[in-house]
């Protein structure tokens, strides 16, 4: 996301300026509840990601994409996709992590545009959770 400067000649000339603009720079915060998942169990991992501008603390405007990924398991439902596509409101959106069938540690990040901001996700194998 980039800042738009607007110049002018006269006040009733506005123009865009694009080429002055000035990247922003979003502090970006990934949570999980649990923490932790068991293959095979059908629980799911509540995935929270919230975003507010670093020079200002304010949430970028609504409806901003935000691109989510896991290293492990699956996004938004059992069979879904390892990367999905979020729209922030008022700087955070939700979605689920499915553990999938592979155990290990997921790495959950969320990026715009060069910010990015992750967490991490346990998933356990059932021989391994009850031993």
């Amino acid at each position: 996301m980039t800042g738009i400067a607007m110049t002018s000649n006269s006040p009733s000339e506005p123009k865009c300026d694009l080429a002055s603009s000035t990247p922003i720079d979003f502090n970006i915060t990934v949570t999980a509840i649990p923490s932790t998942l068991v293959i095979g169990s059908g629980q799911w991992s509540t995935i929270t990601v919230r975003a507010v501008r670093v020079d200002n603390g304010q949430p970028p405007p609504n409806l901003t994409p935000i691109t989510l990924e896991t290293t492990l398991g699956t996004l938004g439902s059992a069979g879904g996709e390892t990367q999905v596509m979020l729209q922030l409101i008022n700087g955070s959106s939700q979605t689920m992590l499915f553990p999938g069938t592979s155990a290990g540690v997921a790495t959950v990040r969320a990026r715009l545009d060069r910010s990015e901001g992750f967490t991490h996700v346990h998933i356990a194998d059932v021989r391994s959770a009850v031993e």
